[in-house]
C-alpha cells in the first residue's frame, strides 16, 4: 500500500479548494442596480435608486460606456442615468471592509449635449 505524502495531500486540498471557488462563482449572479449618478470621483460612485443610495468601488477593471460608446470614469456626469453591474455579489451587503465593486458601469446622458449644465445652490 502506497503512503500519502504532504505532497499528495496539498495537491488534494488545492484542488479541492480550487473547485469549491469555481462552485461558488458559479453559484452568484451578476446583479444590476439602476439609478441616477448622485456622485463620481476616479475611484467611487454614488448611485441613487429608487429605494436607496448605493456606493460601488470602481477600478481598473471596471468597463465603463456612455450612451452605448466606451467612456472613461472621467466622462461621467452627475445625474447621469446609470446601470451598475457587480459580478457575482448576490443579495450580499456591502460593507467598507467588503464594498460593491462596479464591474460594468452603462450610463446615459440625462440631458440634450446643448443643454446647460444645471447649477448646484
Amino acid at each position: 500500500m502506497k503512503r500519502i505524502t504532504t505532497r499528495h495531500w496539498t495537491a488534494i486540498a488545492l484542488s479541492v479548494g480550487l473547485l469549491l471557488i469555481v462552485a461558488t462563482r458559479a453559484l452568484l449572479a451578476d446583479e444590476t442596480h439602476d439609478g441616477t449618478i448622485k456622485s463620481i470621483s476616479p475611484t467611487k460612485l454614488v448611485l441613487m435608486t429608487p429605494s436607496t443610495e448605493m456606493t460601488f468601488v470602481i477600478n481598473a477593471g471596471t468597463q465603463i460606456s456612455l450612451g452605448d460608446k466606451p467612456a472613461k470614469v472621467a466622462d461621467l456626469q452627475t445625474g447621469d442615468a446609470a446601470v451598475v453591474t457587480v459580478a457575482g455579489s448576490s443579495t450580499r451587503t456591502a460593507t467598507a471592509a467588503d464594498p460593491l465593486i462596479a464591474a460594468r458601469i452603462d450610463a446615459q446622458r440625462s440631458s440634450s449635449p446643448d443643454a446647460p449644465d444645471p447649477v448646484s445652490p
